[in-house]
């Protein structure tokens, strides 16, 4: 298991507004697993995060309503399945609509988590977060940010 989590929203950093404007997700708004497309972009630097640091995913998005298969799948779909924590969802939305809430209690039963990185386009306030734009979704600007948190 490793020390090293990226908490990850979905809308805005995987799937940003851009990828609506350039019609990217029309008819390909759903992988044929089942689940919304991410930005290859933002997976490409999510998935070097994972290889180089030995990084582990939890999600801390709305998504997390659907629940845990819906979440599986959608990772796996978007090839990050396989670098998904063993608990990979935050209570966040269902048990509190505060999302650094949501990470705190996380860690507190991770205490094996040495480094973490948050990445929201919402203002979270949680140290270790990264606000991106929801328009452009994650930026170099913002992948150097999250590399600094993890090494």
């Amino acid at each position: 298991m490793s020390n090293k989590i990226i908490f990850l929203d979905v809308d805005g950093p995987m799937i940003p507004a851009r990828m609506y404007y350039a019609g990217m997700l029309g008819p390909r708004l759903y992988t044929s697993g089942g689940g919304w497309v991410y930005d290859p972009v933002a997976i490409g630097m999510v998935t070097h995060l994972c290889i180089k640091h030995g990084v582990q995913i939890v999600y801390n998005s709305s998504h997390n309503d659907e629940g845990e298969d819906y979440i599986r799948a959608q990772a796996q779909n978007n090839q990050l399945g396989t670098f998904l924590h063993t608990h990979f969802m935050t209570k966040f939305p269902k048990a509190t609509y505060i999302r650094a809430q949501a990470i705190d209690w996380w860690l507190r039963d991770h205490s094996e988590v040495t480094h973490w990185v948050n990445v929201d386009d919402f203002p979270v306030g949680a140290p270790n977060s990264i606000q991106i734009d929801y328009n452009v979704g994650i930026t170099l600007t913002d992948f150097e940010r999250m590399e600094l948190r993890l090494k």
